[in-house]
C-alpha cells in the first residue's frame, strides 16, 4: 500500500505520494546493499572504521572524493536538483515501501503520541523510546534538510559540489525510510511536528554561517548520527518478538547509516584542517545538547559517555565502502 509522507502543513513533505511496486526485491547494484528482511544483518563491529576527525593529505582528500562521487552515481543515478528525485533511490524507496512485515502485536499509539508532542510524563517501554528517538531525529533532520534545498534553489546550482547536492537529496529520502520503519513498527504514518522553537533557530543561524563555520556543525551532526544509528542497531532487540518486522527494520536503519557515513566521510574530505580541529573539540558540547534535544536516548539507557565513546572508536566502514575507504 502507498505511504504518503505528511508534512508540517498536513500536505506531502516531498512530491506525490508514493505507487507501490509488485512484490520482489531489486536487483542489487554496486554501493546499494538491499538484501532481504530475511537476510544476514551487517556485522559492524567486524568492520574497519576511520576517524571522522582526522587531518587528511591532498592525495588522501583527492583518492576518498573520487571514489565517494563514483559511490554517489552508482547508488543513486544521476542527479537532478531541481526534480528532488534521485531516479535510482526512488525505484529502491518504492520497492521497500511495496513489501515486508509490520508489527501484528499490542502499539501503545497514544503513549507515543503524548511524549511525540512533549504531553507525556510517564515511564515508557523501551520499544516506544526507540521509536521515539527516531521519530525526533526524523523531525530535525527533515525540518534542516528542507531549508538548505531551498536555499540552493534560490541561489542557483552554478558551482555547487554534486556531492553535497546528492547528500541533501539522501537526506530527503531518509525521511520516507523513517516513516516506513515506524508504519513497520505498527504505529502507522506519522505525522512530522516542527522542532522545538530554539532548534528551529539554530538550524536557521547555522545556515547562514559561512561554509567553513557551517560545515563544523555539518560534521559533527553527521559523526555522531552514525553513534545513534548504531546504538538503535544495537538496540533493534526491543522488536524481537516478531523476527520479520526486527529485520525489516534492521535494514531500514542500516541503509540511512551508509548514507550518513559518507557525508560523514565527505565533511571530513572537503573541510580545512583548522576546521576539524574545531570540530573535535566541538563535538563534545553538540552531543551533551544532542542528549538533551533527545531525552528518550537516555530513556533507552544512553549515556553522554556511550555517545562521545562510539565517536572514540571510530566510524565502521560499511563492505561497499571498503575498496576506495581504508582504514585507519
Amino acid at each position: 500500500m502507498a505511504n504518503a509522507i505528511i508534512g508540517f502543513d498536513g500536505a506531502p513533505a516531498f512530491g506525490s505520494e508514493s505507487e507501490g511496486l509488485s512484490a520482489g526485491h531489486p536487483v542489487p547494484r554496486p554501493g546499494f546493499e538491499f538484501t532481504s528482511p530475511h537476510g544476514q544483518p551487517v556485522d559492524w563491529d567486524s568492520l574497519g572504521r576511520f576517524d571522522p576527525f582526522r587531518k587528511l593529505s591532498a592525495a588522501e582528500k583527492q583518492s576518498q572524493l573520487a571514489g565517494y562521487r563514483q559511490f554517489l552515481f552508482e547508488r543513486d543515478g544521476e542527479l537532478d536538483f531541481r526534480s528532488r528525485v534521485l531516479p535510482k533511490r526512488e525505484a529502491d524507496m518504492r520497492a521497500i515501501e511495496s513489501q515486508g512485515a509490520t508489527w501484528q502485536g499490542e502499539t501503545d499509539r497514544d503513549a507515543f503520541y503524548d511524549h511525540y508532542y512533549g504531553r507525556g510524563a510517564t515511564a515508557l517501554d523501551p520499544r516506544t523510546n526507540w521509536l521515539l528517538v527516531i521519530s525526533a531525529f526524523n523531525v530535525n533532520e527533515i525540518f534542516a534538510v528542507e531549508g538548505e534545498i531551498q536555499r540552493w534553489l534560490k541561489r542557483g546550482l552554478d558551482g555547487a559540489d554534486p556531492c553535497v547536492l546528492y547528500d541533501l537529496l539522501e537526506e530527503q529520502y531518509h525521511g520516507r525510510i523513517l516513516i516506513e520503519a515506524c508504519r513497520a513498527s505498527g504505529l502507522g504514518e506519522v505525522r512530522l511536528k516542527p522542532p522545538r522553537w530554539f532548534t528551529r533557530q539554530m538550524i536557521h543561524v547555522m545556515q547562514r554561517f559561512p561554509d567553513g563555520i557551517r560545515f563544523v556543525g555539518i560534521l559533527c551532526g553527521e559523526a555522531l548520527g552514525c553513534a545513534v544509528l548504531r546504538i538503535l542497531l544495537d538496540r533493534i532487540g526491543v522488536f524481537e518478538e516478531e523476527p520479520e518486522v526486527q529485520a525489516r527494520i534492521r535494514f531500514l536503519i542500516e541503509q540511512i547509516l551508509l548514507d550518513e557515513t559518507g557525508h560523514t566521510l565527505f565533511c571530513r574530505a572537503t573541510m580545512p584542517d583548522w576546521a576539524l580541529a574545531l570540530s573535535r573539540r566541538a563535538v563534545v558540547p553538540i552531543a551533551a545538547g544532542l542528549m538533551r534535544e533527545v531525552p528518550h536516548l537516555s530513556a533507552l539507557g544512553v549515556t553522554h559517555r556511550e555517545l562521545y565513546g562510539r565517536l572514540c572508536q571510530g566510524i565502521p566502514i560499511p563492505p561497499s565502502m571498503e575498496s576506495w575507504l581504508p582504514a585507519e
